[in-house]
Protein backbone atom coordinates (compact mmCIF):
# COMPACT_ATOMS: atom_id res chain seq x y z
CA UNK A 1 0.00 0.00 0.00
CA UNK A 2 2.93 2.35 0.52
CA UNK A 3 4.68 1.62 -2.78
CA UNK A 4 4.24 3.82 -5.84
CA UNK A 5 4.23 2.98 -9.54
CA UNK A 6 4.87 5.31 -12.46
CA UNK A 7 2.70 5.06 -15.57
CA UNK A 8 2.99 7.18 -18.70
CA UNK A 9 -0.68 8.24 -18.99
CA UNK A 10 -0.54 9.49 -22.56
CA UNK A 11 0.72 6.16 -23.87
CA UNK A 12 -1.21 3.78 -21.66
CA UNK A 13 -4.60 5.45 -21.43
CA UNK A 14 -5.16 7.56 -24.52
CA UNK A 15 -3.35 5.69 -27.26
CA UNK A 16 -4.24 2.14 -26.28
CA UNK A 17 -7.58 2.91 -24.54
CA UNK A 18 -6.59 1.05 -21.37
CA UNK A 19 -8.23 1.42 -17.97
CA UNK A 20 -6.62 1.16 -14.56
CA UNK A 21 -8.73 -0.49 -11.87
CA UNK A 22 -7.80 -1.20 -8.31
CA UNK A 23 -9.21 -2.93 -5.30
CA UNK A 24 -8.09 -3.03 -1.68
CA UNK A 25 -8.48 -6.33 0.17
CA UNK A 26 -10.30 -8.03 -2.68
CA UNK A 27 -13.76 -7.49 -3.99
CA UNK A 28 -16.93 -9.52 -4.29
CA UNK A 29 -20.67 -9.29 -4.63
CA UNK A 30 -21.38 -9.98 -0.96
CA UNK A 31 -25.12 -10.53 -1.47
CA UNK A 32 -24.29 -13.45 -3.77
CA UNK A 33 -20.95 -14.68 -2.39
CA UNK A 34 -21.56 -14.81 1.38
CA UNK A 35 -24.57 -17.18 1.14
CA UNK A 36 -22.61 -19.30 -1.36
CA UNK A 37 -19.60 -19.52 0.97
CA UNK A 38 -21.82 -20.37 3.96
CA UNK A 39 -23.44 -23.15 1.93
CA UNK A 40 -20.02 -24.54 0.99
CA UNK A 41 -18.92 -24.42 4.65
CA UNK A 42 -22.09 -26.15 5.85
CA UNK A 43 -21.61 -28.85 3.22
CA UNK A 44 -18.07 -29.48 4.49
CA UNK A 45 -16.53 -28.24 1.24
CA UNK A 46 -14.91 -25.09 2.67
CA UNK A 47 -12.36 -25.52 5.47
CA UNK A 48 -12.45 -22.23 7.35
CA UNK A 49 -10.82 -23.70 10.46
CA UNK A 50 -7.74 -24.51 8.38
CA UNK A 51 -7.25 -20.79 7.78
CA UNK A 52 -6.98 -20.04 11.51
CA UNK A 53 -3.33 -20.14 12.55
CA UNK A 54 -3.68 -18.69 16.05
CA UNK A 55 -6.21 -17.81 18.71
CA UNK A 56 -5.53 -15.08 21.25
CA UNK A 57 -7.41 -13.40 24.07
CA UNK A 58 -8.19 -9.70 23.68
CA UNK A 59 -5.34 -8.86 26.05
CA UNK A 60 -2.90 -10.14 23.39
CA UNK A 61 -4.30 -8.13 20.48
CA UNK A 62 -1.03 -6.23 20.06
CA UNK A 63 0.77 -9.54 19.56
CA UNK A 64 -1.79 -10.52 16.91
CA UNK A 65 -1.13 -7.25 15.06
CA UNK A 66 2.63 -7.78 15.37
CA UNK A 67 2.24 -11.22 13.77
CA UNK A 68 0.16 -9.65 11.00
CA UNK A 69 2.83 -7.04 10.26
CA UNK A 70 5.57 -9.70 10.32
CA UNK A 71 3.64 -11.97 7.94
CA UNK A 72 3.33 -14.78 10.51
CA UNK A 73 0.27 -16.94 10.04
CA UNK A 74 -2.81 -16.59 7.90
CA UNK A 75 -5.58 -15.59 10.31
CA UNK A 76 -5.66 -14.86 14.02
CA UNK A 77 -8.87 -15.06 16.03
CA UNK A 78 -9.04 -12.55 18.89
CA UNK A 79 -11.73 -13.39 21.43
CA UNK A 80 -13.19 -11.23 24.17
Amino acid sequence: MDEAITIAPAVVFTVSEKKLLGCTLGGCNSVREIPRLIALWRAGRLDLEGLVTSRRPLTEINGAFADLRAGRGIRAIVSM
